[in-house]
């Protein structure tokens, strides 16, 4: 299973514009401090109070936005996504080398399988500020348009690089999904993109049915509700 994927376009250019407009009136919190443990020394970004009603009001519309989006389904198969964290990175912001947290409690305990940014500046808006993903044997560099989402494993170490110039605003979150194995989850989303991929072609045959049925069976016996 790819250890990632960028979604282009979740989120609408208008819905981008919208958020865009709301974030300048926010206001943001410094982080330093406020992480738990060791992460209070990792990062020093800005963010929306979990109780603020602008954050829960563009949280739910940017969960809304990728419970619909067919490829977030076909690659998370989420069960639930967490309220996600408006993040704000000015010039000098980072956040370093860390793993994110296995199991997040509260109102919905979460087992965390996945971890998704959602770029809500445009790339060309500042410098530096790459969500770096380090597992690999070359770190990979990630940086979306505006209203993109990229979604990784939440086991693998990764960072935001320091901004250069300019203003870094995303949202985080995270998902529990329905197929706990990655192994498992990589087998149905590349089975999934086949079929897709054959359809697109005209493909409406036997043997096409036969796919999904195995397709189908798997989730059946893999999926958590």
């Amino acid at each position: 299973m790819p250890m990632l994927t960028l979604i282009r376009q979740v989120l609408t250019p208008q819905q981008c514009v919208d958020i865009s407009a709301q974030l300048d009136a926010a206001s943001w919190e410094d982080t330093k401090g406020q992480a738990h443990g060791s992460r209070s020394i990792l990062k020093t970004n800005q963010q929306l109070a979990a109780d603020d009603s602008l954050g829960k009001e563009i949280g739910k519309t940017i969960i809304q936005s990728m419970l619909r989006n067919p490829e977030v389904q076909a690659f998370a198969m989420p069960r639930s996504i967490r309220h996600p964290t408006l993040c704000r990175y000015e010039q000098g912001a980072e956040y370093k080398e860390h793993l994110d947290l296995p199991l997040m409690l509260g109102g919905t305990p979460t087992r965390v399988d996945l971890s998704a940014t959602i770029f809500l500046t445009d790339a060309a808006d500042y410098q530096g500020g790459e969500l770096c993903m380090l597992d690999g044997p070359v770190p990979q560099e990630i940086k979306g348009a505006a209203g993109d989402v990229v979604i990784y494993s939440s086991g693998a170490c990764h960072r935001v690089n320091p901004v250069v110039i300019g203003s870094r605003r995303v949202a985080v979150t995270w998902i529990q999904s329905m197929v706990r194995n990655a192994d498992q989850r990589g087998l149905l989303y590349d089975l999934n993109s086949a079929i897709l991929e054959l359809e697109s072609t005209g493909h409406h045959d036997e043997t096409l049915q036969r796919l999904r049925t195995v397709q189908h069976n798997m989730l059946r016996m893999w999926a958590e509700l």
